[in-house]
């Protein structure tokens, strides 16, 4: 196995996206204007409408953070099926399933959401049907199967982490896990702080 042609590019890639995938997400939670809980959705659309493109650019930056950290985690995918080719496999496989929930996740968040808070700020829009709106996509059921596949994506990285554990530093393979499931419970957590 270790005469595979361009491995060392492998490797080298797998590391710089694992550091830059994370970094980026920090800063999209950086840049990302305040975030309210369920129940404000006036308040959150005063703030998304005051901040409509750093709402817009920190969801894109989100969305670019979650395509590298994808092709981080196959790479990682490649590093574990060396040793673990199933878990190999199913980790990987989960992780490019659960990165369709992600993306999924920063388009509905930030276009439905963002186009949602600039025609907020309109006269010629009713405030309170445009508050209905926000309610009626944070309350609805049918945003279950896309933030659902999230959970896919969590245990991918978790699974890749134990498979990495084999092979790498225990604290990183650990700190890979960790925040896998960090990323995962973002979501839930209406603080910017977090």
């Amino acid at each position: 196995m270790a005469d595979l042609p361009n491995l060392g590019l492998y490797r080298r890639m797998t590391v710089l996206a694992l550091v830059l995938g994370p970094a980026l997400f920090l800063l999209d939670n950086i840049l990302h204007p305040k975030e309210l809980g369920r129940g404000n959705e006036a308040r959150q659309l005063s703030q998304i409408g005051e901040h409509y493109q750093r709402w817009q650019f920190a969801h894109g930056i989100g969305l670019l953070s979650a395509c590298i950290m994808t092709g981080a985690l196959m790479g990682l995918a490649f590093h574990v099926r060396r040793s673990r080719p199933t878990l190999g496999l199913i980790g990987g496989a989960l992780a490019v399933v659960g990165a369709i929930g992600l993306g999924a996740g920063f388009a509905i968040d930030g276009f439905t959401w963002g186009t949602l808070g600039a025609i907020s700020t309109e006269n010629r829009v009713e405030p309170g049907s445009v508050q209905y709106a926000l309610h009626t996509v944070q309350y609805s059921h049918w945003l279950i199967p896309y933030y659902g596949l999230i959970g896919l994506w969590i245990a991918g990285v978790v699974a890749l982490a134990i498979g990495a554990a084999r092979t790498s530093p225990l604290w990183a393979a650990g700190l890979l896990g960790f925040g896998g499931l960090l990323v995962g419970i973002e979501g839930a957590v209406a603080e910017n702080w977090y």
